[in-house]
């Protein structure tokens, strides 16, 4: 979808990162309806989670209980974050950019390689 609609080639690296941003820039500047925001929200918000899961390891959660059940959450050892739901937030002009989002969900030092896919 990231190439045929915005015509971006995305390789699950941490460089393609900013990317992501420059797709949610463009989708924003045109008008998004619910649902296409919500199909980009999930598309690039597992995208961004992934990408954090592979390099800095982790894995995903869905809660049954309690304020967050239901969404799809990233778990490592910086806590548990909502990647769609944070895109989610930027493709509503909310929030910072993808990139510094990203940076704030992994630890300073990347491992050298994926940690699995």
């Amino acid at each position: 979808m990231a190439q045929r609609d915005f015509q971006v080639e995305l390789d699950l690296s941490e460089e393609s990162i900013p990317k992501v941003e420059e797709i949610a820039v463009r989708a924003t500047a045109g008008s998004l309806t619910e649902a296409r925001r919500e199909e980009l929200s999930k598309l690039f918000g597992v995208y961004l989670g992934e990408v954090a899961r592979r390099y800095h390891g982790g894995e995903w959660l869905i809660p049954a209980t309690g304020p967050i059940a239901g969404a799809l959450m990233l778990q490592n050892r910086r806590g548990q974050t909502s990647p769609p739901g944070r895109v989610h937030q930027r493709l509503n002009g909310e929030g910072g950019s993808l990139a510094g989002y990203y940076r704030t969900i992994t630890p300073s030092r990347p491992e050298a390689r994926p940690a699995g896919g």
